[in-house]
């Protein structure tokens, strides 16, 4: 089985992830936000946020976010508990990709720092804006049979994603949405966390 996750919400909680870097990136600018504002926008994408928080300096907060976050990288507390076990348990009998809105950098670091078991990954970069095109590039790139094909995301966005691209749609409640919210989008499987994802067979 190809089982291609998305990154934010599955692998690292990025919301408490973006909300510490960008409220760090924010006061290295000069501004004096606090970390509860920057909370405040939970509900927005992280370059929105900077986009409505730092305006006119929208791209020097983008980058000092990037380089607060690969720092993260190396913490303890980056990704949720038990990913790396229930990853290396998932990929003794499955191919696991990566293809996420979140920056391609991000992704590789974070994948060597953790020696992550994917067999490729795709972010967001100047080619790939959003993960609909990132995940079209992935099954193309990769000749993947779409019928042996699930894609895993923490949203109904995600489940819809999958959806169109006519794969298995499976949920995490570790992110975004809840499990209640994301029963509604009736995905193939629902999980509560990766750890429970791994006990399963595909």
């Amino acid at each position: 089985m190809n089982l291609i996750f998305d990154f934010d919400g599955i692998i690292v909680d990025s919301q408490t992830v973006y909300n510490r870097g960008i409220f760090h990136a924010l006061k290295q600018a000069g501004f004096d936000y606090t970390l509860a504002q920057v909370e405040d926008y939970t509900n927005f994408q992280y370059f929105e946020t900077i986009s409505l928080l730092a305006k006119e300096k929208a791209k020097e907060i983008e980058e000092l976010l990037v380089k607060d976050i690969l720092k993260q990288v190396k913490e303890k507390d980056f990704l949720f508990p038990g990913v790396q076990k229930a990853l290396k348990k998932l990929a003794a009998r499955n191919k696991l990709y990566i293809a996420s809105n979140s920056r391609e950098d991000i992704l590789h670091q974070t994948c060597q720092f953790y020696k992550l078991p994917f067999t490729a990954v795709i972010g967001r970069t100047q080619k790939f804006k959003t993960k609909p095109p990132a995940l079209n590039w992935l099954i193309k790139e990769h000749n993947l049979d779409k019928g042996q094909s699930a894609y895993v995301g923490d949203s109904v966005q995600d489940i819809r994603l999958a959806r169109n691209a006519e794969m298995m749609a499976i949920a995490v409640a570790t992110g975004w949405d809840s499990k209640e919210r994301l029963a509604k989008g009736k995905p193939d499987k629902l999980y509560s966390s990766l750890t429970e994802m791994a006990e399963d067979k595909f």
